[in-house]
This record gives structure tokens, C-alpha cells and sequence, in this order.
């Protein structure tokens, strides 16, 4: 019997933040909130399979929050969700979420998606659940008993236009089908041998307008009792089923541990008998089980012998009341749902934490749930005389070469504040000067300072410096590469038809669009030494109007990161962007641009198409996230970060919610001298919350070249490409 069940991942913060507890206040006030939770429809047969599923899926889970100007948000992982929510605007968004795997046809990946809008106002607490349902077209085959005594050896085959899968005799199992773009049909071929003399049988046919989340079963029947066996005695009916859903399964994410008005994560800092009551909560989604403290200097502070114990299972009552009286309390508050064994806080009394001399102290906590979900974190106490501490380095506001220092004031009495720095082996420090908000330096001030100058792909470490004395805590950072786009200088070819920018095919990382004009033997970005910057040869990028029998289309000289996919009729589809992870401030190209007049035209064109008058070159780049489109084409399938395809008008926009940052360039009139001008582009970071993942460059002689419009005869000269950091 089918069992159709929803992994389901709640977020745990939904229960902690309307907690009961009347103490402390999870919920922020003045600001709107998402709390979300993802679900996934996977139709599972096998109950044995379901745990292992939640788990793989979950983690496959990605999640976009967008509103009208684009993407807003982006998490991988279910439990990568914000525990304690997520913080939007005022406005109306869209959350789209996809787990599984896309593939084509298999008998083992999925693919599931799920769509829901909201709105968020200020201090509204928007509670949304996205539902994957199951995005796949199902389908499996049935026999009736007498098929075996007529036929041998016979399998199934059931294709879309871009795979397909074979069931080979009786198989109990359901294929999954993506279907591509325009394609609604599958088609199935039986095919086997006449057990009556051997001979081959086949019988074809289709099922139409297939739908996703629906089951398509073939009824495979044999009904004539002549042992002559020919196609008109199988019969094939195709029953349909929508994939419902009837039960739950929950996916849990793993208990949170947070501090209570401090963040856990941060040196809880203080001179001798200054920090006070100190509180941690521990939050499960399921009953909470374990919950285990560790610390070598436990013994010495609370009298008990070894330096760990668990505060729920089996714990001696005596020991517990010992370390009770020894400053360290725990106590259990309900959630919103009632349940009274999921959110437990454990106290560092004051008469704990004045026990603490000077130095540091490691408590590390560790949480396990009734799931055998298992969440550690560290609770570090430091005891100092010094009157300032290092912050951490922000990852994100560290690049190539600069990065932003910070310190924070522990001890009233600070009248100036700054940092020393080095690269890490270095004998000397250099001194900065911090950046303090207030003129007040009072305990709690945050201090920066911004350096530049600095090494890429290099360790350094830094002090805060209080009153001209430096804190004799050394903390470090790393900045980031400063990668260059490999063949930047363009020597390297394959020069065949087509003509190919790199040492070997294996090692592509530009490209261009020659494949398509070399179908008619015309390549139109090659190599050349007639105007080089550096080196033998620079890349040279003439758009042409290739053609054969009169057949043909305008094509602009080109040359981009990415790869040549295939040519669709004379159409290409061109794949844009390779994985890079680099920052850069500024692309420098040198170029020679030599533009003729538009001389051809493409059709139904947008206004703001160019057709008349000087040709156009355009030189852009675009630092891009880790997502990926797919495009298929003839059973192929790739994934890139742009797709393009100019058969559909499936165009690059600059604006797309993956594009962290872009720079543009573009050329309306003919350079000046007679070799090359160097040209700068500066890059423009759009978000600054996520580093890119892929890179991708176009150059072009004719800007308009997407829409079969330029000047044949232009020709751009492009040579030494360098990313500025």
C-alpha cells in the first residue's frame, strides 16, 4: 500500500521565542520577523527509508526570499535557517524553496519545489510554511500474470525528449521524470520475445499532457488465448494518480544553545567579581535528554570530583546539589505549546563567577534532544586587569588586501584606544589609530579602525592598544586570495575550426562564440599578432555575417568566461561564469576597438536596440553566487550560472537576483593612437553579505550582437586582463 509522507523541518526558535517564561523575552519588538518552516512531499514506499531521507534532503534544501527588486535572502540547508528568525523589511516577498536532485530521469532522484508569498510589517512575527511537493512526472508498469507465458526477456522503456529509463521485467519501482521546456509527453516502447517461436515483439504509444506530482502506471494486459502473439493482443491502459499526501514525518533541527542577553559565541569579560549572573538557554524541538558541562577548573570552583557532569541523566542528587550550592542552577520553563521538557536555563550565579581569578575559563556545553540530535557550544569567562579586548575580524569585511579592525572598552578609566597589527612572524607592530563613535569610552564602547594595504592570502594578528598599552591578548585573521583569470593575456589557442581561447579543450575556461559561425567554416574570435600589448598574441573579435547557401545571421565578435553549449538551428546556447572566489575592486583590459557603421539588423527588436549609425563594444564582468540554471538541449544537460540563448531571448540581466556585483564598459567610438588603450572598469558591489562563488566576463565588438544587430566588419582587440583588489 503507497505511503505518502512530508519531511517537515521546524524551526526551533517558533517555540522558544513565544515561550511562556515571563523572566526573558526572546521576541524582538520593532522589526518583522519570518519564522519558517520548509516541508517536503516526498511520497516515500518504504518506511525504513524515511529517516535517512529527511536528513539528505534537508541538508539539499535550498531557499530563496525574494521581493520585487530580487533576491533578499538565500539559505542551503533546512538547518541553516535562523533560529531566531529572519529579519525583512516592510513589504511583500515570495519564498521558493527546491530540494533533490534534477535529473532527467532516474529510478532513485527526486526533485521537489514549493512556492508561498507573504508580507511582513514592523514588528509583526510572520509565521510560513513552503510545502516541496514533488516536481517529478512518476511512472511504473504493471503485468498481469499470462504477459510471461507469451513474452520473454521483455522490458519497458519510457522517455521524454531529453532521457530515458528501461524496466526491465517485472520492476517494482516508480521512475521520475523532469521534463523539459514545451515537452508534456512521454513515450513507451514493450519490447521483448514471442515465447511461441522467439521472435522479436515491440509495441509503441504515448501518454500526453503529463503533469507533475502525478503517477502515470501502465497496465500491461494479455488477453487473447491464440498462442499466436501479435500486437493487437496486448492491451495498455495507463491509469492516473496524484500523488497525495497522508501522513507527517518530522525533521528536527538540533537544540539551541544561546546566552541570555550575550552572545555565547563572545568572551564573557570582566575584572575579578565584576561579571555577575550569567544565563544560558538550551532549546530543543524534541524533549531535551542530555545536557553535559565541562571545565577543568569544575573541581576547584564547585567541590566535585571530575570535570564533567550531565545535568539531566542520571545525575547523583547529591552531586546536583553540590554544584547547586556551588553557583551553577538550572531550572525549566514551558514553551508555547505546553511542553515543559524542551527549553531548560542553567545559571552561573554571582556567587560562581566571583569565584574566577584572573585568566580564562572554558565551560563547554553540550545538548542532546529525544531525535539524537546533538548541539555543543563554549561559554568562555575571561578575567582580566586590562581595559580593552579584541573583537573578532568580520569575515565578510575582509578582503584581498584590507580589512576592518575592532576592540571594545572592558574597564571605565579608557582615554584613547587603537590597535597594533602585524603579519604574523613579524618582529614589529604597526599602530593605528581606533575610530570610537562617542567621545565616551565607556565599558561596552566598540572601537575600529580600518587598515589597508595589507598582503593577500596572508596571516596577520593584532592587539587592542588602551592609553598607549597594548592588551596581551593576540587575536588573528587571514585576508583573502587575489586569483587572476587563468590565459588572461590570451596565448594560448586551439586554432582549428572552431577556434578555441585556451591550451587544450580540457582546460577551457574562456570561450566564444565561434562554434556557431564555424558550422560555416568562419571563425570569428582567433588569435593575433598585429596588435599585441604583451606577449606573442592578443585575442582579436570581429563580428561577421557568416553564412552558407544564403543561409545565415549576423554574429558579433566575442569572446566570455564560461562555455559553448550547442548551436540550436543558428541560434547558440552559451553557458557564462566559472567558479571563482576572489573580490576585486576594478577589471583592467587593454583594448583596440575599430567600429563600422550597423549594417545589419536582426528582427522584432526592443527600442532600445541600436540600429543605426557607429557600431557599439561593450566589456562587462560580473561576480556572481553559487546558484545554477539548467539548459538542455538534444539529451545534454548543463548548469551554469548565466544561461543564455538567444532562439527564446533568454538574455544576461545585470540586474538578477545572483549577481553580487558588476562592472560594465562600453565603447561608442574608436579608440584613440595606434595600439591599445587601457581601460578600467570599476565593479560595483550590489551586496555585501555573501562572497561570490562565480565570475563571469564578455567582451564584445558588437553590443547588440544578442539580437543579430551590429556592424559587420568591427573588430575589438583585447589583451592582458587584469583584476584590480
Amino acid at each position: 500500500m503507497k505511503t505518502n509522507k512530508i519531511l517537515l523541518a521546524t524551526a526551533i526558535a517558533a517555540s522558544v521565542m513565544a515561550g511562556s517564561c515571563s523572566e526573558e523575552r526572546f521576541a524582538p519588538e520593532g522589526e518583522g520577523r519570518l519564522m519558517l518552516t520548509a516541508a517536503i512531499n516526498t511520497e516515500v514506499r518504504d518506511a525504513s527509508r524515511a529517516d535517512a531521507e529527511t536528513e539528505e534532503l534537508g541538508e539539499s534544501c535550498m531557499i530563496w526570499i525574494s521581493n520585487e527588486k530580487g533576491l533578499v535572502r538565500r539559505y542551503i540547508g533546512i538547518n541553516n535557517l535562523p533560529a531566531d528568525g529572519i529579519k525583512l523589511l516592510n513589504g511583500r516577498y515570495t519564498v521558493e524553496a527546491w530540494a533533490g536532485d534534477s535529473v532527467t530521469a532516474s529510478f532513485e532522484s527526486r526533485w521537489f519545489k514549493g512556492r508561498e508569498s507573504f508580507e511582513i510589517t514592523a514588528g509583526s512575527m510572520e509565521r510560513k510554511t513552503v510545502v516541496c511537493k514533488i516536481a517529478n512526472v512518476v511512472a511504473r508498469v504493471n503485468y498481469n500474470a499470462i504477459v510471461d507465458e507469451v513474452l520473454a526477456d521483455y522490458t519497458m522503456t519510457i522517455a521524454n525528449s531529453r532521457g530515458q529509463l528501461v524496466y526491465t521485467g517485472r520492476t517494482d519501482a516508480d521512475g521520475y521524470f523532469m521534463m523539459p521546456t514545451g515537452d508534456n509527453k512521454l513515450t513507451w516502447t514493450l519490447s521483448g520475445k514471442k515465447a511461441a517461436d522467439g521472435s522479436e515483439f515491440t509495441k509503441s504509444g504515448e501518454i500526453l499532457d503529463v503533469q507533475p506530482a502525478t503517477r502515470y502506471t501502465l497496465n500491461v494486459t494479455y488477453t487473447n488465448d491464440n498462442t499466436e502473439v501479435g500486437g493487437a493482443y496486448f492491451d495498455i491502459e495507463v491509469d492516473t494518480e496524484e500523488i497525495l499526501v497522508e501522513d507527517v514525518v518530522e525533521i528536527t533541527t538540533a537544540p539551541e544553545i544561546q546566552g541570555y542577553n550575550f552572545d555565547i559565541t563572545r568572551p564573557v569579560v570582566g575584572e575579578e567579581g565584576s561579571i555577575g549572573r550569567r544565563s544560558v538557554f538550551v532549546v530543543g524541538a524534541t524533549a531535551l535528554k542530555s545536557v553535559t558541562l565541562d571545565c577543568e577548573a569544575f573541581p576547584e570552583l564547585l567541590g566535585i570530583d571530575g570535570n564533567d557532569f550531565d545535568l539531566l541523566d542520571g545525575i547523583d542528587p547529591a552531586v546536583l546539589e553540590t554544584i547547586n550550592n556551588g553557583g551553577i542552577t538550572t531550572a525549566f520553563f514551558p514553551t508555547s505549546d505546553g511542553a515543559t521538557d524542551r527549553m531548560l536555563k542553567i545559571n552561573f550565579e554571582e556567587n560562581f563567577t566571583s569565584k574566577l581569578k584572573n585568566g580564562d575559563y572554558t565551560v563547554g556545553i553540550a545538548a542532546t534532544d529525544s531525535k539524537g540530535k546533538t548541539s555543543r557550544a563554549t561559554l568562555t569567562f575571561s578575567v582580566t586587569d586590562a581595559k580593552t579586548q579584541n573583537e573578532p575580524v568580520n569575515d565578510l569585511e575582509t578582503y584581498a588586501n584590507r580589512t576592518v579592525l575592532r576592540g571594545s572598552v572592558v574597564k571605565d578609566g579608557v582615554e584613547s584606544v587603537g590597535f597594533n597589527y602585524r603579519r604574523s612572524g613579524a618582529s614589529e607592530w604597526i599602530y593605528v589609530e581606533a575610530t570610537v563613535v562617542s567621545r565616551a569610552l565607556a565599558v561596552g564602547t566598540v572601537f575600529t579602525a580600518e587598515i589597508e594595504g595589507l598582503e593577500p592570502a596572508t596571516n596577520y594578528e593584532y592587539t587592542t592598544v588602551a592609553d598607549g598599552v597594548p592588551s596581551a591578548a593576540v587575536s588573528t585573521f587571514r585576508t583573502e586570495p587575489a586569483p587572476q583569470l587563468p590565459n588572461a593575456s590570451f596565448e594560448d589557442w586551439v586554432e582549428a575550426t572552431p577556434t578555441l581561447i585556451c591550451a587544450n579543450e580540457s582546460s577551457m575556461f574562456w570561450d566564444s562564440g565561434n562554434h556557431g559561425s564555424a558550422t560555416m567554416k568562419i571563425n570569428i574570435t582567433t588569435p593575433t599578432t598585429a596588435f599585441v600589448h604583451s606577449g606573442a598574441r592578443a585575442a582579436k573579435l570581429e563580428s561577421a555575417y557568416p553564412s552558407m547557401f544564403g543561409i545565415g545571421k549576423f554574429a558579433a565578435g566575442n569572446a566570455f568566461v564560461g562555455k559553448y553549449l550547442a548551436t540550436d538551428g543558428t541560434d547558440g546556447i552559451l553557458g557564462f561564469g566559472r567558479p571563482f572566489e576572489g573580490r576585486p575592486t576594478a577589471m583592467k583590459v587593454y583594448v583596440r576597438y575599430e567600429p563600422v557603421e550597423i549594417n545589419r539588423k536582426g528582427s522584432d527588436l526592443p527600442d532600445f536596440v541600436k540600429t543605426s549609425g557607429l557600431d557599439e563594444g561593450m566589456i562587462y564582468i560580473a561576480l556572481l553566487d553559487d546558484s545554477k540554471k539548467e539548459v538542455s538541449y538534444k539529451g545534454q544537460s548543463w548548469q551554469y550560472p548565466i544561461v543564455i540563448q538567444t532562439k527564446s531571448r533568454q538574455l544576461f540581466d545585470n540586474k538578477a537576483g545572483n549577481v553580487i556585483a558588476y562592472g560594465e564598459r562600453v565603447f561608442t567610438e574608436r579608440t584613440a593612437g595606434d595600439g591599445f588603450e587601457e581601460v578600467i572598469i570599476p565593479i560595483e558591489y550590489r551586496r555585501t553579505d555573501i562572497k561570490p562563488s562565480n565570475i563571469a566576463v564578455v567582451c564584445s565588438g558588437s553590443r547588440y550582437g544578442d539580437y543579430f544587430t551590429g556592424g559587420e566588419g568591427t573588430v575589438m582587440y583585447i589583451d592582458d586582463v587584469e583584476l584590480i583588489y
